[in-house]
C-alpha cells in the first residue's frame, strides 16, 4: 500500500524488514518483486533488475519477474530488444500457469500482456507502422479484457502501458488519452502520478 501511494522510502524499508521473515520461496519471491518495482519507481534501475532476477530464480513459473526486468529497460528507454526477449518470455510462463485462482493468473498475464505492447512499440522501426500498430493493439485488448473493471489499480497500469506504447508509435492523441485514462482510474495511485508526469513530457 505504501508503494502504491508513493512512500517508497517507507515501502522500501518495510519490505527488506520483512525479506529475511520469508522461508518459503513463492512468498519471498513475492517480496523480491515488490521490492524491485518499488527500486524502479526509485530510479535506482540496477538494483531493480537484481531484486527481479532474484524472484525468478525463487520462482522460475511466474513470469511477473521477466516483465519487471522489462519494464526497467524501457522505463530507461534502451535495450529495447532484451526488454521485448523478457516481455514476451513473461507472457509465455504465464500463459501456460496453473495453481492459483483463474482471476489472479488472468491478472498477472494482463499486465504482462500491456508490457509486451510497449516493448513491441518500443522496437517498431518505423513509427506508426500498421502491422505494428495492428500487434500492439490485439496485445492491449487482451490485456485490458483480462483484467475486467475491478481491479483498479492493475488497469491505471495498463493504461500507462498503453500510453507509452502509442507514445512510441508517435501517436500522441492516442498516448494522451491512455494516461488520462490512467489518471482517472486510479487517481492517488502510482500509476496515476507515472501518466501525469509521462503526459507532460508526451
Amino acid at each position: 500500500m505504501l508503494h502504491h501511494l508513493g512512500r517508497l522510502g517507507e515501502a522500501e524499508a518495510i519490505l527488506r524488514e520483512g525479506l529475511p521473515l520469508e522461508d518459503e520461496p513463492s512468498r519471498r519471491a513475492l517480496v523480491y518483486n515488490t521490492l524491485a518495482s518499488v527500486l524502479m519507481n526509485q530510479g535506482r534501475f540496477p538494483e531493480a533488475i537484481a531484486f527481479f532476477e532474484n524472484a525468478g530464480r525463487a520462482w522460475p513459473d511466474r513470469g511477473s519477474s521477466h516483465r519487471g526486468i522489462a519494464e526497467v529497460w524501457l522505463r530507461q528507454g534502451r535495450e529495447f530488444p532484451e526488454a521485448l526477449d523478457h516481455a514476451r518470455q513473461a507472457v509465455e510462463i504465464d500463459r501456460a500457469a496453473s495453481g492459483m485462482k483463474k482471476e489472479a493468473l488472468d491478472t498477472r498475464l494482463g499486465e504482462d500482456l500491456a508490457t509486451l505492447a510497449w516493448a513491441v512499440a518500443a522496437n517498431s522501426t518505423v513509427a506508426a507502422n500498421a502491422q505494428t500498430i495492428s500487434e500492439v493493439e490485439s496485445l492491449l485488448v487482451e490485456a485490458f479484457q483480462l483484467c475486467g473493471t475491478k481491479t483498479k489499480p492493475v488497469l491505471a497500469q495498463i493504461h500507462f502501458e498503453a500510453g507509452k506504447a502509442y507514445a512510441s508509435l508517435k501517436m500522441p492523441g492516442k498516448s494522451q488519452e491512455q494516461f488520462h485514462k490512467a489518471q482517472e482510474m486510479d487517481p492517488n495511485g502510482i500509476h496515476a502520478r507515472l501518466s501525469s508526469a509521462a503526459a507532460a513530457n508526451n
